[in-house]
């Protein structure tokens, strides 16, 4: 079932997701001012940016947004990349668990 603008956001705020994306196994934590805290495992965090675009999950980057789709399938979180149609599966954790 695609996900709605503020389905997205209960979903999100103050949470994090643990998943795999191109091979990299990460965990990222979206705080309630925008922004993000990435992390890959074995990596440093990174910070970064997000917004909700109509009912799209958007990052924020200098070299423009990557906006998603999201889905629930059971207890996954996938995210799907319009563009490309490429999804992947995420688990949502309460709460914040980066740094790991």
């Amino acid at each position: 079932m695609r996900l709605t603008g503020a389905e997205i956001t209960t979903l999100l705020l103050g949470n994090s997701i643990e998943g795999t994306w191109s091979g990299s196994h990460f965990r990222s934590y979206f705080s309630s001012d925008g922004t993000t805290l990435y992390q890959a495992q074995g990596e440093p965090p990174e910070q970064g940016h997000w917004r909700i675009v109509g009912d799209q999950y958007c990052s924020i980057a200098d070299e423009g947004d990557a906006c998603f789709n999201l889905y629930r399938d059971g207890q996954d979180l996938v995210w799907e990349d319009p563009r490309s149609g490429q999804r992947f599966a995420s688990a949502v954790i309460q709460g914040k668990a980066v740094p790991w």
